[in-house]
Order: structure tokens, then C-alpha cells, then sequence
């Protein structure tokens, strides 16, 4: 074997496999290094905010994401990214990556990139970290519960965060989508829907500001916010994960 591609495995491998190959085994990582490494890195980013993201191959070693970089792309990351669309524009973005290794590969191995991380600057994120548990907290700020609703939105498939939760009169509440937030005045407690508009989009109160929600899960589907909130009542934080 002259080449190993791993692209975007949940699984390490094991050393023997790693070191097999004559030219070396490459990753191909759904985010920049080494500032996010590890699983889930589309959504971290969406939920910290960021404003760049990228994709990387870098040669494998015994390290999650520690090897040095062959080749990587930043690009922008959009307003109304979710974990979805980033996943999906990191899958765009490295095909043409590993064709570059590939062609490199076949023309003269030794000229393959080999730069070191500087690991310093390492963040790795686990399987099990979710923010604030997979909860809403209604008194967070607004533009701190989009953005992590957006970084769990992988719909219609199965986000790796699930959906975030909410409670509604004791009954398991999931947020889906939203569209963006808005000013309130300070009169409402937090978790408190102020209305619905004509495209069933509910605003609901947060610790600062309102979270316009377009889609929930109840009663096991997916439907239209504003077609089951009614302005005046009142969402609370989910539940505790088992």
C-alpha cells in the first residue's frame, strides 16, 4: 500500500495501520488546525462564533489531529451556517484537497507538505461535550442560544449534539431551527413566548433579547413554531441529560 486517505472517520486507527503505507497516511479533518481538532468541529465553531473556518489533510500519527499539515483551505463561515451546511461546505472544499495529495503523491512523494502544528494553540473537542448539556437556558443571551441551536441543526438528519432541549409544561420540547433574534423589552421572564408572526415564526424571551424559533419537535415531529406556541405562555430550561 502507497497511500492511506482517512476522510472524516469517527475511528482512530490503529499504529501498524497507520505506519503501513510507503508514502504515509493522511486525514482529511472537517476543520482547521490546530484550532479544532477533534469530533463535532463544524458546530463548535458555529457556537463560538466564529467568523472563518477551514479544512485540513495532514499526515496521520498517534496523536488526534496532531500530525503535521499537507494541505488546508480557510473560508468564510455565513450568518445562517448550521452544523449541517458547514459539515457539508467542509466535504466541498476537501475533495479537491486530496486530489491535490493524490496528484502530488503520483508526482514526486518527497514534495508532499510537511508542516508542523503549532500545538500550542490545540483545542480538541470529545464525543460527549455538548454546550450546556444539549439545555436551553432561557436566560442566556439570544445570540448565544441561536448560535447553538444553529450549530445542532442538522435537519433532516440526526445532529450529533441532538436536538436541544427545552421543557414545555413538563413535556420534552425541541428546538430546531431558528431565524435569527430580536429586541424585547425587560418586562418578560426568560422562556416566555411574546408572539408568533404571519410565517409561524415564535419569538421567545431570553436572558437579554428574543430568540425568533421557526421549528420545534413535539409529539414526535417537526412542525411550524407558531403552529403550536401561543403568545403569553411560558417554555422552560430542558430537562438534566440521564
Amino acid at each position: 500500500v502507497d497511500l492511506l486517505i482517512n476522510a472524516h472517520s469517527l475511528y482512530i486507527l490503529a499504529a501498524e495501520v497507520v505506519a503501513a503505507p510507503t508514502i504515509g497516511s493522511f486525514n482529511l479533518h472537517p476543520g482547521p488546525l490546530p484550532e479544532y481538532a477533534g469530533l463535532n468541529a463544524p458546530s463548535w465553531a458555529i457556537f463560538h462564533g466564529a467568523s472563518e473556518y477551514g479544512v485540513t489533510v495532514h499526515w496521520m500519527e498517534a496523536g488526534i489531529d496532531t500530525g503535521p499539515i499537507a494541505f488546508e483551505e480557510r473560508f468564510p463561515i455565513g450568518p445562517d451556517e448550521t452544523g449541517l451546511s458547514l459539515g457539508a461546505a467542509c466535504i466541498r472544499r476537501g475533495v479537491p484537497l486530496l486530489e491535490r495529495l493524490v496528484a502530488q503523491a503520483a508526482a514526486d512523494p518527497e514534495a508532499i507538505p510537511r508542516r508542523a502544528q503549532d500545538l500550542s494553540r490545540r483545542r480538541v473537542f470529545r464525543r460527549r461535550e455538548v454546550p450546556f448539556d444539549g439545555r436551553i437556558r432561557w436566560d442566556e443571551r439570544a445570540e448565544v442560544l441561536e448560535r447553538f441551536v444553529r450549530a445542532a441543526d442538522f435537519h433532516p438528519l440526526r445532529s450529533p449534539w441532538g436536538v436541544p432541549r427545552a421543557s414545555r409544561g413538563g413535556t420534552p420540547f425541541g428546538i430546531v431551527k431558528v431565524a435569527g433574534v430580536a429586541a424585547r423589552g425587560a418586562e418578560a421572564a426568560p422562556g416566555t413566548v411574546l408572539g408568533t408572526d404571519e410565517g409561524d415564526v415564535a419569538e421567545i424571551a431570553c436572558g437579554t433579547g428574543a430568540l425568533r424559533v421557526s421549528h420545534v419537535h413535539s409529539n414526535g415531529r417537526v412542525v411550524r413554531a407558531g403552529t403550536v406556541l401561543a403568545a403569553g405562555e411560558r417554555l422552560d430550561d430542558g430537562a438534566p441529560s440521564d
